[in-house]
């Protein structure tokens, strides 16, 4: 039992002592004075001494217990039922988690989400407390966020803190939530309190999937009390936009755009049944200041049969109109039926639209022959770079003694041919280049014998390469490249042609790299017959002053664009391998960006702020500052599309934020299931306890019931009681005085001849 007056009981205890001392001061001894009938009147007091006593006594203790029950009553005692948890009572500690990810969206037939619901149980458990209780609030919206930490007694402001929670695109982070309450229990004024967890979530498969792996949280610890809301258990069915992917995130206008691929998912009820979904693919086009414009509709249906769970639709985006669309941005939408939860019905992805893409040659210039009846490998590269005066690639050709960071600034690909005339500043130039996000594509010098350069190569890129100081030869007929080529990300838009244009190659000199460390960052992109590894691609070590890794890449090719060393530059391979790495370095160093909601996106180390897009006409979102290291100071819980913005003003690029595509999981989990789960999260010792039925009124039964009510109705019985023993002080008092009225005539004359 608690009260949530304490400082009115102890008072009215105190004053219970009044009718003690009002008692004790009437029995003070008084001068006796003698008279003729006083011994008559002694006679009859030590006949009736104990009764008068005794009866003394009780009207002693009914006064008190009159005042005492009165100080109960003003004090509103709260007594808590059998169902109430553990710890109930003053002096406790409430974490609160509130689910608002994604799932929490899910909404019933009358519109009303989950989120609604579980906002409403969060709030009546604040008022349910009682007056020394604290209560904390976390939301579990990935990362999980501190709305009320430490634990606070100030119930209005704990309330009006949980009104202003609103539900995030992201997944829970039950893990990360756990944590925080770990931590705060680590307060030494913490640690002397009871504390219990109360979960509010559906803990559908979306917010906390029971086959996943749990590290505990409280490991060599004694973990709470959890009081968790028993698991959904309908599977309502929902279809999410999974994903949107763009061929590349840069569209070269003028060029034929490639289809986009969108991957739909079905979940819960939805699986059992046959049906149809309309998808929708809107491009946007966004202006540097922001300003958006629809650019064109695109439209498809999707039939689903019975069981199927996933589907991958190819589209064609509408066509842009290229005078427009050049040195602009355009975003393109992926929208479904609306459904259950409507956030994830909706895919963003963003595209830097450029009429053309250019190219850096680094070579002698004015190079126009070389060995033999043969081009010069300056000459080879341009060839392939702008095969026909139409080409969308421009390229410019810089002496490597005179490299400077403008020659290469916003180039989508640097070719080196002549790594041998690379001066040391030249090598730092270059991997600035590659960290800005540049692809730096390497040939080895035809003409050197003695492969110096390799040395000052890997080191200023730090890479996992090392190389014989000599070329091998491969005699007169040489090798081929193999017809079966590893998978690569670098050139799966090729993949399904190497299979025919890699075997005419032939390679009859060539410096193979060979693998020095770090196996993970080398990946083999072409491969001869023999098994060797003619092409590789690597991206450099992050070095230890810097803030954020490198966001470019480098490929080396083992033999010179020189017909003595391969044919490659003869053959239709080479036009397609520099198209390809043109288009892949400007996607390296594309400035726009994608992710799922719930962490920080990575810009550009020059972007200070990245303020949001109105797409929809949600005026109130403010823009993220961004920090020095290139991510957002807050993670982006919510989807949207955001411009990243420099130092000037200046828009740099666009960051696309979806919803957390897991997360829409609307599938049933057992209470089993989810048990173990939390106690592996929790630790062997945990107690856990469901909550069933109703979200509100299971919350209320278990943290006792509405303090404020029931201290009320106790109030007033003991109000009641103390008027009953006010009855019965005065009835007792006036039995014990003996004081009564003669009743009949004749009567007062009986008694006086008694006495």
């Amino acid at each position: 039992m608690s009260v949530l007056h304490p400082a009115l009981l102890a008072a009215g205890l105190a004053a219970v002592a009044i009718p003690v001392l009002i008692h004790l001061l009437f029995r003070r001894r008084r001068k006796p004075i003698v008279w003729a009938a006083m011994r008559f009147l002694l006679e009859a007091y030590r006949r009736q001494r104990r009764r008068l006593t005794l009866e003394q006594l009780l009207l002693l203790l009914v006064r008190c217990a009159l005042v005492a029950l009165v100080a109960l009553a003003l004090a509103q005692p709260l007594v808590r039922s059998g169902a109430a948890l553990a710890g109930a009572g003053a002096g406790r500690d409430v974490y609160i988690l509130l689910d608002n990810s994604l799932t929490s969206q899910l909404r019933d037939g009358e519109g009303k989400t989950v989120f609604a619901t579980l906002q409403e149980a969060a709030k009546a458990a604040v008022g349910q407390l009682g007056g020394g209780d604290r209560v904390a609030v976390i939301a579990l919206g990935a990362p999980a966020q501190q709305v009320v930490l430490p634990p606070s007694s100030d119930g209005a402001g704990v309330v009006s803190a949980i009104e202003s929670l609103q539900p995030v695109d992201a997944a829970a982070d039950v893990p990360g939530a756990m944590e925080l309450v770990a931590r705060s229990l680590e307060d030494r004024d913490a640690q002397a309190r009871p504390a219990t967890i109360l979960l509010l979530s559906e803990l559908r498969r979306g917010t906390l999937d029971a086959r996943s792996e749990a590290s505990p949280v409280f490991e060599g610890r004694e973990p709470p009390a959890l009081a968790a809301l028993a698991p959904a258990q309908d599977s309502p069915g929902q279809v999410q936009v999974a994903s949107l992917e763009p061929a590349r995130p840069v569209l070269v206008t003028g060029e034929g755009a490639e289809p986009v691929r969108i991957a739909l998912r079905r979940f819960g009820q939805a699986l059992r049944e046959e049906g149809r979904t309309t998808l929708t693919l809107r491009a946007l086009r966004v202006s540097r200041t922001g300003a958006v414009r629809e650019a064109g509709t695109t439209r498809a249906t999707v039939r689903w049969r019975r069981g199927e769970s996933r589907r991958v639709v190819a589209l064609q985006p509408p066509a842009i109109d290229e005078a427009a669309a050049a040195g602009a941005f355009t975003v393109l939408e992926a929208s479904i039926d609306r459904d259950a939860i409507s956030a994830d019905d909706v895919r963003l992805a963003a595209l830097k639209s450029q009429r053309r893409l250019r190219a850096v040659v680094l070579g002698r210039t004015g190079s126009s022959t070389g060995l033999g009846a043969g081009l010069a490998p300056e000459r080879w590269a341009e060839l392939a770079l702008s095969p026909t005066s139409q080409s969308p690639v421009e390229t410019l050709e810089v002496d490597p003694a005179s490299l400077d960071a403008p020659a290469v600034a916003g180039a989508a690909a640097v070719v080196l041919v002549r790594p041998d005339l690379v001066d040391e500043r030249g090598w730092s130039l270059l991997r600035r280049y590659v960290d800005d996000g540049g692809l730096l594509l390497v040939f080895p010098p035809a003409r050197t014998s003695l492969h110096l350069w390799t040395d000052a190569f890997t080191k200023a890129l730090e890479l996992p390469w090392r190389f014989d100081r000599e070329a091998a030869t491969f005699g007169d007929d040489g090798r081929r490249l193999s017809a079966k080529q590893p998978s690569s990300a670098a050139l799966s838009h090729l993949a399904p042609e190497l299979e025919t244009l890699a075997p005419p190659v032939t390679v009859t000199k060539a410096l193979l790299p060979q693998q020095a460390a770090a196996q993970g960052r080398s990946q083999p992109l072409l491969t001869l017959e023999s098994g060797e590894v003619w092409a590789a691609l690597a991206r450099p070590a992050s070095r230890a002053d810097d803030q954020q890794p490198s966001r470019g890449a480098v490929v080396f090719v083992a033999s010179a664009l020189s017909v003595e060393w391969t044919d490659l530059p003869a053959r239709p391979l080479w036009v397609a391998l520099a198209q390809e790495f043109v288009r892949e370095g400007a996607s390296l160093a594309s400035v726009v960006r994608r992710q799922e909601a719930g962490r920080r996106a990575a810009v550009a180390s020059t972007v200070v702020e990245a303020t949001p897009v109105d797409l929809t006409g949600d005026r109130e979102r403010r823009p993220v500052a961004v920090g020095r290291d290139g991510l957002t100071l807050f993670p982006l819980r919510k989807a949207g599309v955001f411009r990243t913005v420099d130092d000037r003003g200046r828009t740099v690029g666009l960051v696309a934020v979806n919803p957390t595509a897991s997360a829409g999981d609307t599938q049933a989990q057992s209470p089993q299931e989810a048990q173990r789960h939390l106690e592996d999260l929790l630790g062997r010792n945990a107690t856990i306890r469901w909550l069933e039925g109703d979200p509100v009124q299971s919350v209320a039964q278990a943290l006792g019931g509405d303090a404020r009510r029931e201290g009320r109705s106790i109030g007033a019985a003991l109000l009641l009681a103390a008027l009953g023993t006010a009855l019965l002080e005065m009835l007792l008092a006036r039995l014990f005085s003996h004081a009564g009225l003669p009743s009949a005539p004749g009567a007062a004359a009986r008694q006086e001849q008694t006495l």
